[in-house]
């Protein structure tokens, strides 16, 4: 191929295009800007953090990928968890392409995550930020002095990233008289793959329990993986409501390997001829005695 002369930047990009039709070498990323001196930050990622007061009519407008209230969102205003995830994971996809600039961020977190003058709501919104960045150090250190509203937060952050420093904490939440608050647990152990969380989720097994509990226990076992709820989980298929039955069959074939169905007597066979690893001893645990049960107050 003849050699072209110099070209301005605008043919240059779609003589880069033309290539891409009869090539299939990958095309290099467009450059990132340099990282400013000092401790500011390059405007998008402000954007990703802080927001925006430009009004906004869509998601597409804004640099955060939210648009909330007719103004772009940023991590630490917005308030639902699901928006605090995905402008978290746009975060990610921007910093993680510049490591200094990760690091930067990650460390300014964490200050804002430290500092006893922040508003716990901004504090729980880093939280969410952290765990996304994959900041399992940060959250760590930070665990053992955080406000019991922000560990709360934290500690299920640190075990869904496989941390045994927010296992203690995670699974003193699964048994909370707050509903989701237990469940989000239940479901923190479940991702964490800690061999030590299998104890707790066996003990949310308690068919006295509220539907909720059980489902998220069931559905964390087959997530944890560990072949020692196998046994459990057949015996509690014999009482389990009907409402779990399919969620148990489907952690046990996850765990077994067998494709076997909601018949009880089969999954017995399969367990005598295939015994699994020992569980460790449990007691399914009680409802709580201050459960509401919708009845009037005296």
């Amino acid at each position: 191929m003849p050699r072209r002369p110099p070209q301005s930047s605008l043919a240059a990009a779609l003589a880069v295009l033309a290539l891409g039709a009869c090539s299939e070498a990958p095309q290099a990323e467009p450059a990132l800007p340099p990282l400013p001196a000092g401790d500011a930050l390059p405007p998008d990622v402000e954007g990703m953090l802080f927001g925006s007061p430009d009004a906004c009519s869509n998601d597409d407008v804004c640099v955060s990928g939210v648009c909330y209230y007719g103004a772009c969102g940023g991590l630490l205003s917005v308030d639902s968890r699901w928006m605090q995830e995905r402008i978290a994971a746009t975060l990610k996809d921007r910093v993680d392409r510049q490591p200094p600039l990760r690091e930067r961020v990650v460390h300014d977190l964490g200050r804002v995550l430290r500092r006893k003058s922040a508003e716990l709501p901004f504090r729980a919104r880093v939280v969410v930020g952290l765990e996304v960045l994959g900041a399992a150090d940060v959250l760590a250190d930070a665990l053992p002095d955080l406000p019991e509203p922000v560990a709360e937060i934290a500690a299920p952050s640190l075990a869904r990233l496989g941390r045994a420093e927010g296992l203690a904490h995670t699974l003193a939440l699964t048994e909370s008289d707050a509903l989701p608050t237990a469940v989000e647990a239940l479901r923190a152990l479940g991702e964490s793959h800690l061999p030590d969380a299998l104890l707790g989720l066996l003990r949310a097994l308690g068919p006295s329990l509220d539907t909720e509990i059980q489902v998220a226990a069931v559905e964390a076992l087959g997530a944890l993986g560990d072949k020692r709820a196998i046994g459990p989980l057949v015996a509690y298929l014999r009482d389990a409501p009907d409402s779990l039955v399919v969620p148990v069959v489907r952690a046990l074939r996850t765990l077994s390997g067998a494709a076997l169905g909601a018949d009880r007597d089969a999954w017995d066979a399969w367990v005598a001829k295939n015994p699994p690893p020992a569980a460790p001893p449990f007691t399914p645990r009680e409802p709580s005695s201050e459960d509401d049960l919708g009845l009037p107050t005296p």
